[in-house]
């Protein structure tokens, strides 16, 4: 099977260097290795989570993890905009 890396699709975006993505998973002799091209983000946070699960952990550990990035970053920029605004 061909690395999907290494194939050219002939759409001059999804083969720029930004596009190609290895996510690699080592575990003592055990490897997962998850390569694909892309250039939206939605279906490369999904590309990410269908790698991590094929690590073997739990959907809804992911999705509660992912969550709290969301909320993490969304107090991050409201305090970043409100200290914009006093200055």
């Amino acid at each position: 099977m061909p690395n999907p890396c290494s194939v050219n699709s002939g759409h001059p975006f999804l083969d720029s260097p930004m596009s190609r993505f290895t996510f690699l998973y080592e575990e003592g002799e055990t490897k997962v290795s998850y390569s694909f091209h892309n250039i939206y983000c939605p279906e490369i946070v999904e590309h990410f989570k269908q790698f991590v699960l094929a690590c073997g952990f739990f959907e809804t550990g992911v999705m509660s993890s992912m969550a709290t990035m969301v909320e993490e970053y969304e107090a991050m920029e409201e305090k970043r905009a409100q200290s914009s605004l006093s200055d």
